[in-house]
């Protein structure tokens, strides 16, 4: 028994490397795929971290990584992405700290992603050291590019040239506006990439495993009271005759409509579970959110006036007799 149970553990070990070490390399090597699912590169050191008990975990993440660097060196493709896996496994390692040692779901949520934006912030910091480059001019750089095969793409895609016209015309001015709500945004994005990553350990993972990961129903979260005069502050930020002080304005008027978003979500899924809204309901509710942008400000707004109403309490089970 003992040593079937050592070939068992033996044999989890090589296929958690294996299949860590196949992701980052297709991550690596495959562009078009890799953009769209980089965020979730904290995902398998997170998976096995859960599965396999700390120990076992960071040998996953730190052979993977290993063989990761040994492929693409052999296959002599660049290492440019490297830095990028190690920052994400470290922020995989840290959420299953935080989830092994059961911290509940709100704090490994944040402190999460405190982690990876520091990670990020030292990694821009050293390669503007690397390269004596401002790292400001950094983030112009990567933005510029990514502008640049986006006009690419709608000229390939044979939008009138008019649109493209109008398009690469505008794009400094873009790029422009880009920059200024690049701290908001980055944050956000930060924030929504951990929430995903610890969705998707939860879905991939059996039930007895996945309950380590804590509770990701945030139905009643709240945001805090304070944040209101946060809101308030950047409003009046925007208002002052400086462009600093503007910018910095509208990056907290992002940030708090951000966390509104959050409790006007949580709200309509307190909705969803009360009312047992069928699951192709809500899956339509939130693919109309990703299409039509301006029902993100209705719910932002929710959120909100939260505050004052507190709309959870005339929600009602859908069996309640009193219906």
């Amino acid at each position: 028994m003992n040593d079937r149970t050592g070939l068992r553990s033996h044999l989890d070990l090589g296929i958690g490397i294996a299949v860590s070490t196949l992701f980052f390399i297709g991550v690596a090597l495959i562009p078009a795929g890799g953009t769209g699912v980089i965020v979730f590169l904290p995902l398998p050191t997170l998976l096995f971290n859960a599965k396999l008990g700390r120990w076992r975990g960071m040998s996953v993440c730190f052979v993977s990584l290993a063989a990761t660097a040994v492929i693409l060196l052999a296959a002599s493709h660049p290492l440019d992405l490297m830095p990028v896996l190690v920052i994400a496994s470290l922020t995989g390692l840290v959420l299953g700290e935080l989830t092994g040692r059961r911290v509940d779901f709100v704090r490994t949520l944040a402190i999460g992603s405190a982690v990876l934006a520091l990670l990020s912030l030292a990694l821009l910091l050293a390669e503007s050291l690397r390269t004596g480059i401002a790292p400001w001019h950094i983030v112009a750089t990567h933005l510029s590019d990514s502008l640049r095969e986006n006009l690419k793409l709608y000229a390939e895609l044979d939008l009138p040239p008019e649109q493209v016209a109008i398009i690469r015309d505008n794009a400094p001015q873009f790029l422009r506006f880009l920059l200024a709500i690049f701290p908001s945004v980055a944050a956000a994005g930060i924030v929504l990439s951990v929430w995903a990553n610890l969705l998707a350990a939860r879905f991939l993972l059996r039930r007895r495993e996945a309950s380590a990961l804590g509770d990701p129903d945030l139905s009643r979260w709240k945001a805090p009271e304070g944040l209101i005069w946060l809101l308030i502050i950047g409003g009046g930020l925007t208002l002052v005759p400086h462009e600093w002080a503007k910018i910095a304005g509208v990056n907290v008027l992002i940030l708090c409509g951000f966390v509104y978003l959050l409790q006007g979500l949580a709200i309509m899924g307190f909705l969803f579970r009360m009312k047992r809204v069928p699951a192709w309901l809500r899956f339509l509710f939130y693919a109309l959110l990703v299409l039509q942008q301006y029902l993100l400000l209705i719910v932002a707004a929710f959120g909100m006036f939260d505050l004052w109403v507190d709309f959870r309490r005339f929600i009602k089970p859908r069996d309640d007799p009193s219906l």
